[in-house]
């Protein structure tokens, strides 16, 4: 039988095991508080620190933004650097010049100048954003219409912005890429705002970041499909459409100039998807050499005035001899005719770039790029400048000597081989090309390709070459071995 004492201490044994337990209870909700606290306290760190780096990595390129925009337009020559006194009369100047050459609205002419000033004087770029920005949304209403069916009329305040600016980027030789550069101000000041709308949160005690802020990641798939190598992208049914209005126009004996359907379909023929100004460059030569190709087709196009040569209109032997297809086919729209203008306008637009490797090179830098690191990785689809190395230059080698071309994810492969003629081997390709051009001929490697059975068009263009210059001297050696 239990006596007093053991009961006693049964009873404090209990005591003591609740008391443990409590302690260990309380130490476990102490130790929970303390992690809840510290998790806090790095989710308030994190947030912070995201919205700092957002903050800071989207004003610096607002600058480089409101830089690439000024490039693309010219608008820095209406700047002029004037006394305080003198300041209003040069900014008044620079608007009515704006207003009257290029046929601005006054109240953007003035927003224009108010921005030029602020950008140079003050060192802010967001006014320009800003004007760039509103560009940007007049080509999606453009845009937007035209795919409609019911495009916008020539007096819209969309299409009167637009093809002011496209004038302006014109007369002054302006270089970039305008429809991309607006791109890159829409979003640029839609991150400005969800920055500012997360902050706002983050001070009311919401550290999530649910804001999509990002600056690239809208081209992820167009890049995807520019890397694949796939068609060109001067689509057949838009370039008829431009060739459409071309051949309207010259009915009417009038001069052709690209509307805003027509020139944002030359703007966009490869410059609209890349981000890298090595491309835009390249990408604008192209657009280039396009459009003064499509150009001067609608002055041949002209009825023919013998009196009056200065009206422009070719003959039809004379036009014929020059565009490879007949003027009275052209004017009915006979579809194998426009197609052919159509590679012809592709062609003379890669005449117009310069090197393919220093597209390469850019698209090389593009792919390493931080700001491409959602869609950097599916650059590895294509090693080269595609429209240029790829497709592109293996048509136009095909087209002239149909010998050697296949074509594996977008990258043209030539048949080196050494063709016995007459009793006697002919040199390689890539031997008669490096006599061509001596500045190859000690690189490692055009020497490692001289005896290699398939050599892709991409590692030719590497060399330095223009697409042109590769053509040309695939001709000549069609006509060496022929010898």
């Amino acid at each position: 039988m239990a006596t007093e004492a053991d009961v006693l201490r049964s009873v404090n044994a209990i005591l003591q095991s609740g008391e443990r337990r409590e302690t260990a209870r309380l130490q476990m909700s102490f130790a929970m508080m303390e992690f809840v606290q510290r998790k806090k306290a790095q989710d308030i760190s994190l947030a912070s620190q995201k919205l700092q780096v957002a903050s800071a990595a989207n004003q610096q390129l607002q600058t480089s933004i409101a830089s690439d925009f000024m490039s693309a337009t010219g608008l820095g020559i209406y700047y002029e650097e004037a006394e305080e006194g003198k300041k209003k009369t040069a900014m008044v100047s620079a608007a009515e010049k704006l207003t009257e050459d290029y046929g601005f609205a006054q109240e953007v002419a003035n927003s224009a100048v108010s921005a030029l000033w602020s950008y140079y004087e003050a060192q802010d770029p967001r006014a320009i954003v800003k004007i760039a920005s509103n560009l940007g949304t007049s080509i999606q209403d453009i845009e937007s219409a035209y795919a409609s069916g019911a495009p916008l009329k020539k007096d819209s305040a969309q299409s009167r912005l637009f093809q002011s600016f496209h004038t302006l980027s014109q007369e002054s030789k302006g270089v970039g890429d305008l429809g991309l550069i607006a791109k890159q101000a829409m979003k640029n000041l839609s991150n400005e705002f969800l920055i500012a709308k997360e902050s706002m949160q983050f001070v009311s005690g919401d550290y999530d970041i649910t804001s999509d802020i990002g600056v690239y990641e809208d081209i992820a798939d167009p890049t995807e499909e520019y890397l694949k190598g796939g068609d060109n992208m001067l689509e057949t049914e838009e370039g008829l459409n431009a060739l459409s209005e071309i051949i309207a126009a010259t009915k009417k004996d009038e001069p052709w100039e690209p509307g805003a359907g027509t020139a944002l379909f030359l703007t966009g023929i490869y410059g609209s998807q890349l981000v890298d100004k090595g491309l835009r460059r390249e990408a604008e030569l192209y657009r280039t050499g396009s459009y003064q190709y499509l150009k001067q087709l609608a002055q041949d196009l002209k009825r023919h005035r013998p009196k009056n040569p200065e009206q422009g209109g070719l003959r039809w032997q004379e036009f014929g001899k020059k565009y490879g297809v007949r003027k009275d086919n052209v004017n009915v729209r006979q579809t194998e005719a426009m197609k052919s203008l159509l590679k012809s306008a592709r062609d003379a637009g890669i005449r117009n770039t310069t090197s393919v490797s220093k597209a390469s090179a850019a698209l090389k830098a593009m792919q390493d790029s931080k700001f491409l690191s959602k869609a950097g990785k599916l650059a590895t689809k294509g090693g080269y400048f595609a429209p240029l190395a790829g497709r592109t230059i293996g048509e136009a080698v095909a087209d002239e000597g149909g010998a050697a071309v296949g074509q594996t994810a977008g990258t043209a492969i030539l048949v080196n081989k050494v063709r016995p003629m007459a009793g006697k081997a002919k040199v390689s390709f890539i031997t008669f090309l490096s006599r061509r051009f001596p500045a190859i001929l000690g690189k490692g490697a055009a020497l490692a390709m001289a005896d290699s059975p398939m050599v892709p068009f991409g590692d030719i263009a590497a060399l330095g070459l223009t697409a042109w210059e590769i053509k040309n001297t695939w001709q000549a050696w069609n006509a060496y071995i022929e010898s």
